[in-house]
């Protein structure tokens, strides 16, 4: 039976990798997409971050989930589709570390396993996810 989930892990991984693909091309996104391993640090942001997040229903078995953070959701690759305004009033808050205040932000995208959060980071939390190099 471990087999099995291995097997279906495994599936949602290249699944993800491909979805990450096709995002990139799009225009949501500013730069590349990079697939060195992450730090020990952005994982435990991206932990943090992904826990409070609503879940679609259909996210019952693995498979590859988008977490838009400024909406506070966690969605399967059909739901993610959907487009969805984000509250007029968080305009001015970094989606990772939810603090307000902050004009300009650095657009990052973070996969961890068959898992992609993206959402607009401050520069404080857009270099401890490694998307600021400074």
């Amino acid at each position: 039976m471990i087999g099995a989930s291995e097997d279906q892990m495994a599936a949602a991984s290249r699944d993800a990798r491909s979805l990450i693909g096709q995002l990139a091309s799009t225009p949501t996104f500013v730069g590349g997409l990079d697939y060195s391993p992450v730090s020990t640090e952005a994982v435990a942001m991206f932990v943090a971050r992904s826990i409070p997040l609503a879940r679609c229903p259909h996210l019952t078995s693995p498979r590859p989930a988008i977490g838009r953070l400024a909406l506070g959701r966690l969605d399967c690759q059909d739901c993610v589709s959907i487009a969805i305004d984000p509250p007029a009033d968080d305009d001015d808050r970094c989606d990772w570390c939810q603090t307000h205040g902050f004009e300009f932000f650095i657009p990052v995208a973070l996969r961890v396993g068959p898992f992609i959060l993206i959402g607009d980071a401050c520069d404080d939390c857009a270099f401890h996810l490694g998307a600021d190099p400074r």
